[in-house]
């Protein structure tokens, strides 16, 4: 299984066709995965809001939020966790290369900028580049990056577009999580997870500013 979701990730990176990936909200709010952001980012005008439920060894969380593309690949955005108590989290991505033809997106960001969520920021780089299978709706994107902080870790992830509504996605930090998104509309989406083995569901809902 390992060497399977390595082989999908090294082929995604090596192999890639442009295409833009949906920019939808991880955990803690900034557009990627399960757990894991990604190099793709929201552009200026977009945005989404989001909640996710987490059901967290019998401790039930809940993390909502929103993201906003300001303009030259930024993206910020603020999330509350609440979970007996409450926690502000405030994120920012800069997406400072565009995925190509033949190159991956790069992206830096910082996660909890106030550092409430764990005593410490939680600054990140990332690399995502996407592959097409031709005459086929399918498409495979691979995540590889670092995040320093309390978390310390090497990030990486894929996410395989099975048609335009149906995506699965998988990543590791410290953790393994894996789930699904399904596109309601093309604006409402939803997704069930597992974080480390328990249960997360999601919704998030995309608009624009302009």
């Amino acid at each position: 299984m390992k060497k399977l979701f390595v082989a999908v990730i090294c082929s995604a990176f090596m192999c890639g066709a442009l295409g833009a990936v949906a920019a939808d909200p991880s955990l803690y709010g900034p557009t990627g995965l399960v757990v894991m952001p990604t190099a793709d980012s929201l552009g200026f005008g977009q945005a989404n809001g989001f909640v996710n439920y987490l059901d967290f060894d019998g401790d039930d969380s809940t993390v909502f939020g929103a993201n906003a593309g300001v303009g030259m690949g930024i993206e910020l955005g603020i999330a509350s966790l609440h979970n007996g108590g409450s926690e502000t989290i405030v994120n920012a991505k800069w997406n400072l290369k565009r995925e190509t033809l033949l190159t991956p997106g790069i992206a830096i960001g910082v996660i909890d900028i106030t550092e409430s969520l764990k005593g410490d920021m939680e600054p990140y780089v990332v690399l995502s580049k996407r592959l097409s299978v031709p005459a086929s709706s399918v498409a495979v994107s691979g995540h590889l990056g670092y995040v320093a902080g309390d978390w310390d870790e090497v990030m990486i992830g894929a996410s395989v577009d099975l048609t335009s509504k149906l995506q699965l996605m998988a990543d590791y930090i410290d953790d393994f999580s894996i789930g699904a998104r399904y596109a309601v509309t093309d604006d409402f989406k939803v997704g069930v997870s597992s974080v480390d083995g328990n249960m997360m569901l999601s919704a998030s809902y995309r608009f624009g500013l302009k």
